[in-house]
């Protein structure tokens, strides 16, 4: 018998309709610390530690060590936040957001997040999922979907922060996590799920979708940041992370995958990030200190993704790191798996400086000490500048396609207008990581304006039987530049 269709649906929404003159805010700031277990080294330990401080900042929909099972049905996490405020003669003062795992002497598996600036999502996380078909989807849909919109004016305005730090646990055996670190404006992360085991059939989709729109006017505005940083935790065993620092505006991480086993049977797998950015900034000044992302360590396995990105229109997105061993990315029966990451600027900016302190993503060292045949895998990206697509990257994986596509699109298109603007950087750096045995590695620094960097697979062992396998990017620039100095 066929089962009744039930929806499950998960709905935040924010909305900001204020007028604030001659106003002082000042705080401490958002701080999450871990709790720590020195129980015995096979104990399992569980977390999501976040935090997040600014103005309309979402934190829903967070699943933590379950187990989910649909058939016929539907679950969907809708998180969304608009702001049509009006601030004149405002100061904003406060310590940023802190983000601190919990050690463990045995197992670790967490997702610590900081995100601090205005309108930032965290919804839709899928933690520590470590079972065989902990989410079996049948006929259903698991959809998670975050939305932010800004249309306020804001003039004579200040604010300083110290910025956002995620700093990721230890562990004395295997160790899985995500740390995520953003600052700035309109900051998604959404639909990442941590150590997970999914099957979908019949028709099933997934999907994670991020938007951002920024309509907003600023005139005579000074934003100062301490930036953001994400540090890895270490392991004397075996890790899987993905550490992800951005900054700046309108920063998308979403859709990323760390340590999973995914098989797909007439069934559609999705990553969407879209950035469009029709603002207009005059008279406005913003520093920051950069993004800075820094790997673990662990004496055995070592499999990262590194991510650090500073200025304006990131996308960081679908990047799958680390699969178990077997075939265990399989997509048969006409399924598809896709990522897209689309970033549009349409903005105006006359009279604006910015300065930062660049990005750097630094891989984490396996030294092998114990564990010579074991191997380090790991993807180091650090962008700095406008409109960067990190997306579509696979990382020690094994798929197997079978009548199926798997694709991975990015487009940026700069339509601004920039009068008598100074952009000042220190650039991009990425380091890899060292390894005593086998060493599989992705270090890619890009520095300027619309950088690519999707489709990158490391590690790979692709089989396909009547199936496509497809990366794009495109880049178009047609924005008008008058008396403008980047250095």
């Amino acid at each position: 018998m066929r089962m009744t269709r039930v929806a499950v649906v998960l709905a935040a929404t924010g909305g900001l309709v204020s007028a604030a003159m001659g106003t002082a805010f000042a705080g401490d700031g958002a701080t999450a610390a871990g709790g720590s277990s020195t129980g015995e080294e096979f104990v399992t330990f569980s977390e999501q530690n976040t935090a997040q401080d600014g103005r309309q900042n979402n934190n829903c929909a967070q699943f933590d060590g379950e187990e989910l099972s649909l058939e016929g049905s539907r679950t969907r996490t809708r998180c969304v936040t608009g702001d049509v405020s009006f601030n004149k003669h405002t100061v904003t003062r406060n310590a940023g957001a802190h983000a601190v795992g919990g050690d463990v002497a045995g197992d670790l598996e967490e997702q610590n997040t900081a995100q601090k600036g205005r309108q930032n999502n965290n919804c839709g996380q899928h933690n520590a999922i470590s079972t065989v078909d902990d989410v079996s989807l049948t006929d259903s849909s698991l959809t998670a979907d975050c939305v932010a919109h800004d249309g306020s004016r804001n003039k004579y305005t200040k604010t300083e922060t110290a910025g956002a730090r995620a700093l990721g646990g230890d562990a004395v055996t295997d160790l899985t996590e995500q740390n995520t670190a953003q600052s700035g404006k309109q900051n998604n992360d959404c639909g990442n799920d941590n150590e997970l085991n999914i099957e979908l059939t019949e028709g099933s989709r997934a999907s994670a979708s991020c938007a951002d729109l920024d309509r907003s006017h600023n005139k005579h505005t000074v934003t100062k940041s301490g930036g953001s940083r994400a540090t890895g935790g270490d392991t004397t065993t075996g890790i899987d992370q993905q550490n992800t620092a951005q900054d700046g505006r309108q920063n998308n991480n979403c859709a990323n995958i760390s340590s999973f086993d995914l098989g797909l049977d007439d069934s559609s797998l999705a990553g969407r990030c879209k950035n469009l950015d029709h603002s207009h900034n005059e008279y406005t000044a913003t520093k920051t200190r950069g993004a800075t992302a820094q790997g673990g360590g662990g004496l055995a396995s070592l499999d990262q993704q590194n991510t650090a990105q500073t200025g304006r229109q990131n996308n960081n997105c679908a990047n799958i790191n680390e699969t178990f061993d077997g075939d265990v990315l399989e997509l048969g029966g006409g399924s598809e798996a896709a990522a897209s990451c689309k970033n549009v600027d349409g903005s105006h900016n006359k009279r604006s400086l910015v300065k930062d302190g660049g990005a750097r993503a630094t891989g984490g060292d396996g030294s092998g000490e114990f564990f010579e045949f074991f191997q380090a895998s790991q993807q180091n990206t650090a962008q700095s500048g406008r409109q960067n697509n990190n997306c579509g990257n696979l990382n020690q994986t094994t798929p197997v396609l079978d009548d199926s596509r798997a694709t991975a699109h990015c487009l940026t298109a700069d339509h601004s207008k920039n009068d008598r603007t100074v952009v000042r950087r220190e650039g991009a750096t990425a380091t890899g990581g060292d390894g005593a045995a086998d060493l599989f590695e992705q270090n890619i620094a890009q520095s300027g304006r619309q950088n690519n960097s999707c489709g990158n697979a490391n590690a790979l062992e692709l089989t396909a039987d009547g199936s496509t396998a497809t990366a794009q990017c495109i880049a178009t620039d047609r924005s008008t530049n008058l008396d403008t100095v980047e250095h």
